[in-house]
């Protein structure tokens, strides 16, 4: 004898309900294409289920379902997250994270250069290499936006070498806090300064034609000519405090360490390079914008322009 439905409807009911929910695993695209037929099979299941076993079926349907639930809507997640990040490091997405990266190194140099000076204390060390590194490793996601901006693989090349000269001094940094004896003491690093000299001028001047390249082809708009400030200006300003020292040696001695420091690298170093990454910064995001505004072509755009 069978049971009727209406008796024990709530058993019905209820796991209806809670599979429901639990389509909320699955991606909300997924649920609009397949949800309504996903949720009739279920139904189907659970009135079969009550017919022949009552609620005690319509539990073991419940469970039985579960783990194809949540393996598929796993399945289904991770599908959907790869063809996201697929999309957000696109040529576009690295233009816009290097831009972003560009006003997370100025923040992170802003909050080192008082630290580095001032505060002798252990959490003032770490506040100075942990905003250091950091620093350098926004400073390399903006190379990487760089190198994606190019339009010919020359300039990708370019970039390309100096993110992988700047990969290894941020290891070499970092290896030097953590282990200063060790390094100095390691046959890699000993004995070859006048190498490592000669490795770290190549790298500049191959930083300073791919900003040629950018400035020449304005690859960034009117904020093209930044990337070069930004790379020669650390050098530059170096000269230049020593000239300005001698200039105002008199003025310069009266003040104290931290105001004579404040000036020659606040002022002469710091702040022009603030203002030459930032305006790299607007200058990749200005081009990460242009890049989304402009329309997909359509095969009807490739059938006119073979037309004309």
């Amino acid at each position: 004898m069978t049971r009727s439905l209406p008796r024990d409807r709530g058993s019905v009911a209820l796991a209806l309900a809670t599979y429901t929910g639990l389509l909320r695993l699955y991606p909300a695209a997924f649920r609009q294409r397949f949800g309504h037929e996903m949720t009739q099979v279920f139904r189907d299941g659970c009135r079969a289920a009550w017919h022949t076993q009552g609620g005690w079926g319509v539990l073991v349907w419940l469970l039985t379902t579960l783990p194809d639930v949540f393996i598929t809507a796993s399945r289904e997640r991770f599908a959907q997250r790869k063809t996201t990040w697929g999309e957000r490091m696109s040529p576009q997405g690295w233009v816009r994270l290097g831009g972003i990266m560009a006003f997370v190194a100025v923040a992170c140099l802003m909050v080192n250069l008082p630290e580095r000076f001032i505060d002798g204390s252990d959490v003032g060390k770490v506040i100075s290499v942990g905003s250091f590194t950091a620093a350098q490793v926004a400073e390399l996601l903006m190379y990487v936006g760089l190198a994606a901006v190019q339009r010919s693989q020359v300039g990708r090349v370019i970039w390309g070498i100096v993110v992988v000269a700047d990969v290894l001094v941020i290891i070499i940094s970092t290896f030097a806090v953590i282990q200063p004896q060790a390094l100095n003491n390691t046959p890699f690093v000993r004995g070859y300064g006048f190498v490592w000299g000669v490795v770290a001028m190549l790298v500049f001047a191959v930083a300073i034609v791919g900003s040629v390249i950018i400035w020449r082809n304005g690859l960034l708009g009117r904020w093209s000519p930044m990337p070069f400030f930004a790379q020669l200006w650390p050098p530059l300003s170096a000269s230049l405090s020593v000239v300005l020292f001698g200039a105002f040696a008199m003025h310069l001695n009266t003040l104290d360490a931290v105001n004579r420091y404040f000036f020659l690298t606040g002022i002469v170093l710091a702040l022009p390079t603030w203002l030459f990454i930032s305006g790299t910064g607007l200058g990749l995001l200005h081009v990460a914008r242009q890049r989304a505004a402009r329309p997909a072509a359509s095969p009807s755009d490739a059938v006119q322009l073979s037309e004309s």
